[in-house]
């Protein structure tokens, strides 16, 4: 049966590990939320020349 020492270095293993874990879920869901942001972003513009080509060819 482990000690009451070793025991209590698994909980603050353990507390460590959580919290390095709640970190990088963190920085996942920043650079996500990021990449969903420049998407829409390159769609606005693509939106955008669409709109300037069609003007173009109107104008003729």
């Amino acid at each position: 049966m482990p000690g009451r020492a070793e025991l209590q270095k698994k909980q603050e293993d353990k507390h460590v590990l959580e919290e390095l874990l709640d970190s990088i879920k963190g920085e996942i869901k920043m650079k996500y939320d990021g990449m969903q942001l420049l998407y829409s972003g390159a769609n606005m513009i693509d939106e955008g020349d669409n709109l300037a080509n069609e003007m173009d060819f109107i104008k003729g």
